[in-house]
């Protein structure tokens, strides 16, 4: 059995939905972090 048939719609949306504000944040903090790396050049 495909455990990926016991995920409902709703589920998987909501799912897409936390891994994209995730990639977000991530990708958010990685600049940040980059332009207090420059300021301190």
């Amino acid at each position: 059995m495909n455990t990926v048939d016991l995920i409902t719609p709703t589920q998987s949306h909501l799912m897409e939905k936390l891994w994209k504000v995730w990639n977000l944040s991530r990708t958010w903090e990685t600049s940040l972090m980059n332009k207090e790396d420059r300021m301190q050049t």
